[in-house]
């Protein structure tokens, strides 16, 4: 009976890790992207208006992306990837590639 509840366990937290580690990194490295963006932007400006509008509906979506399957949020964080890259280069600011997993 051990034996059973510890491969159930096992299959649960093997099958459930992966998926909220790959979300949570893509979280991680959107914070940081936008957060450099927004560094470098004027802060009164448009651009930066548009970056924090950015940033907040990411925040939004990303607080409910465990109701999500995992490659419609890829899918929502690749455009917001490029909607940012976009904002960006606008403002004249290097923009941080896509990470390759999206």
């Amino acid at each position: 009976m051990k034996t059973l509840y510890a491969l159930l366990m096992f299959c649960v937290l093997g099958f459930s890790q992966p998926a909220l580690a790959g979300v949570n990194k893509t979280i991680a490295a959107f914070n940081a992207d936008i957060e450099f963006v927004m560094s470098k932007v004027e802060k009164g400006s448009g651009h930066f208006q548009s970056l924090a509008a950015l940033k907040s509906d990411f925040k939004k979506t990303s607080d409910k992306s465990w109701k999500m399957a995992r490659h419609e949020f890829y899918a929502y964080a690749s455009g917001v990837y490029d909607k940012m890259r976009k904002i960006a280069t606008d403002a004249k600011v290097r923009a941080p590639t896509k990470p390759n997993w999206l």
